[in-house]
């Protein structure tokens, strides 16, 4: 056996226990008719945490499996090695993989004390990079999208 397939039951045996657990306190905690949410909301954590553990394993070995490269961010179909576009979205599937294409994105301090977020801001530092065409710009066409003439039959 693998040591995927051994962690795979090992995460399996421990999501089993812990969903016996937390329906074990649930069911206890109805039976007193006094809920501690704190204590359930401890335990979901706990299962939570397995249970994502646990799907990041199987589609580690569903791959493994299927010799897939991976898998498409947008659809979650498997590809090939040497796959540029996806089979099933035609998404880019280099896209999003250590490639910066314009300034920087850097997260601002969050004052103490506060409950909101900061928006990102633009490093001011990193210059943008200069735009460069790589063909002319295309002819405006009048014609609506999808526009096709009529057969030399229809037309007068």
């Amino acid at each position: 056996m693998s040591r995927l397939e051994t962690r795979r039951e090992e995460l399996r045996t421990r999501y089993a226990e812990l969903q016996w657990d937390l329906g074990g306190a649930t069911y206890e905690m109805a039976a007193r008719d006094y809920f501690r949410l704190d204590v359930l909301a401890s335990m979901a954590a706990k299962l939570q945490v397995v249970d994502a553990e646990l799907a990041e394993i199987e589609r580690m070995a569903r791959l493994e499996r299927a010799g897939a490269a991976g898998s498409c961010a947008g659809c979650g179909s498997l590809y090939a090695r040497g796959a540029i576009y996806c089979w099933r979205c035609g998404r880019n599937l280099n896209e999003g993989r250590g490639t910066v294409v314009g300034p920087a994105i850097v997260a601002p301090s969050v004052p103490e004390g506060s409950s909101r977020q900061p928006d990102p801001v633009v490093d001011p530092g990193m210059d943008e990079p200069a735009f460069q065409p790589t063909s002319p710009p295309a002819e405006p066409d009048d014609r609506p999208r999808g526009y096709r003439p009529a057969p030399r039959s229809y037309q007068a």
